[in-house]
């Protein structure tokens, strides 16, 4: 399955629409579309995946640094960008520019260094 990760937050307000984009990248196949302000966490929905799924975050950086926090819990599974953020800087720090195909992030989403906000650790992308 693939599971399209979207902030209807993203781009001032505009992000699920944005986020539908991903479609055509997808040619007809089957995308579920799952809203991350409705998500307490990605803990439960990380213990759901299976190896033969894959995720499309849609957002801009915070979304982005949001699901990076939590990805150490991660099961082995592919993970893509695709930006609907605004300013959408690590997109730009990796050659990548808003509107291309989603691309494969897992590189870029282990190992990350972290920060502490008041008690709480996050990581840094």
């Amino acid at each position: 399955m693939i599971y399209v990760l979207y902030n209807p937050l993203s781009s001032g307000g505009n992000g699920k629409v944005e986020a539908e984009a991903v479609k055509a990248h997808y040619d007809g196949r089957k995308l579920t579309f799952l809203d991350v302000t409705a998500m307490n966490g990605y803990a439960d929905f990380f213990k759901t995946l299976t190896q033969e799924d894959s995720i499309v975050i849609c957002g801009g950086d915070g979304t982005l640094n949001r699901f990076a926090s939590e990805a150490e819990a991660l099961p082995r599974v592919n993970v893509y960008y695709f930006a609907t953020g605004t300013g959408n800087d690590f997109g730009t720090d990796i050659g990548y520019k808003k509107g291309d195909a989603p691309v494969l992030i897992n590189e870029y989403i282990v190992g990350l260094p972290t920060v502490s906000v008041n008690g709480k650790e996050y990581k840094v992308l």
